[in-house]
């Protein structure tokens, strides 16, 4: 059994799975959407600018955000990773992931949560949400 966890704010999420996880959330807030511009791949920075209004725009963020970071923590490689160094996109629906860090392909999900919050979730093995045992979200304060 694999297992990840993270915390933003009062929620903190755990997911578990038969194969290697990375999970993330984060609570959707005002942001300097700069860091995007300095940190973020240009494509994603670029997506993020083009919605239409601020809300939107910082959804789009913290949606990226979780993917990335939910995708590092997969790898093992954590934070040591830079954000611009792998840039995940989306084609028909579809989120994929251009990255020359390893030789593995990903998958990811997101999970609906009240609260204003995103989730997201990484794994190396395609349809790994018939495999996640499961994810539980709790306030912890």
């Amino acid at each position: 059994i694999h297992f990840n966890v993270s915390h933003s704010n009062s929620k903190v999420i755990c997911a578990f799975s038969e194969n290697t996880i990375g999970c993330d959330i984060e609570e959707v807030t005002s942001i300097n959407l700069d860091i995007a511009k300095n940190y973020f791949f240009d494509s994603e920075y670029e997506y993020i600018k083009n919605q239409k209004t601020t809300t939107e725009r910082e959804n789009a963020f913290f949606r990226l955000w979780t993917l990335k970071e939910s995708f590092l923590k997969t790898t093992g490689f954590g934070m040591s990773i830079p954000l611009n160094n792998f840039e995940i996109y989306f084609k028909n629906d579809i989120i994929k992931i251009s990255q020359n860090i390893d030789k593995f392909n990903y998958y990811f999900h997101e999970y609906e949560c009240e609260d204003n919050y995103k989730i997201s979730c990484c794994s190396r093995v395609n349809d790994f949400c018939k495999n996640i045992i499961k994810v539980n979200v709790h306030n912890f304060y």
